[in-house]
């Protein structure tokens, strides 16, 4: 299920949504991104950690830069990894 909203954006971020040829599909991922972000400092919080979303965003770029130096068979594997730990499957 899909809600239409309407936003009001500051130029800069409307202009680089103008080379989107899906902006929903972009904005989504995008908020997804922030969500999953907020979800890790939430449980970490729980476990003991104090974590702010800056320590977590910083966190994050460390991963997707190790992510961007993996081989596409390495990462495939570390994708199935993780889909199925978010299942709550482990290995």
């Amino acid at each position: 299920m899909t809600k239409k909203l309407t936003v009001s954006l500051p130029d800069d971020v409307a202009a680089r949504l103008s080379r989107e040829a899906n902006v929903s599909a972009y904005v989504a991922t995008a908020i997804r991104r922030q969500m999953d972000r907020e979800r890790t400092v939430e449980l970490l919080g729980q476990a003991g950690y104090e974590l702010t979303v800056g320590h977590a965003e910083a966190g994050f770029e460390r991963l997707h830069e190790a992510q961007r130096q993996m081989s596409t068979d390495l990462r495939r594997q570390a994708d199935e990894l993780i889909a199925g730990a978010r299942r709550g499957e482990l290995p």
